[in-house]
């Protein structure tokens, strides 16, 4: 998979989608199903890790939500993510992470100082 992303993105198809309907951006696709290589693919050619998604959701929301450890360290530690974020719900990536019993992306947030008085 990852060589696709990379031919398509060599191919000129934009990292970042153009969508005002808030869909899933690449990034978040590829946090959703733990895909690190791809992550680090499209991160490399520009991806938005400040897109967000349905629900307001960044890709370290998702990555969280669904229990991908490695996701969750590469958005934080490649990409700089913002580790407090809040989405629609006003819900940080480490409450997401807590409230789907993923206690290693818990782990990956609070070891690289997560805001852990927050909601």
């Amino acid at each position: 998979m990852d060589k696709v992303v990379s031919a398509l993105l060599d191919l000129g198809i934009p990292a970042n989608p153009d969508d005002p309907t808030r869909q899933s951006s690449p990034l978040h696709i590829a946090a959703r199903n733990g895909h690190v290589e791809v992550l680090k693919i499209l991160l490399r050619g520009g991806a938005d890790v400040n897109c967000r998604g349905p629900y307001g959701q960044k890709a370290l929301h998702v990555a969280c939500a669904n229990g991908h450890a490695e996701a969750t360290r590469v958005l934080v530690e490649e990409a700089g993510i913002d580790l407090n974020s809040r989405d629609d719900n006003n819900f940080t990536p480490l409450y997401q992470a807590s409230l789907w019993g993923n206690f290693r992306s818990v782990e990956v947030l609070v070891t690289r100082g997560a805001d852990t008085s927050l909601g």
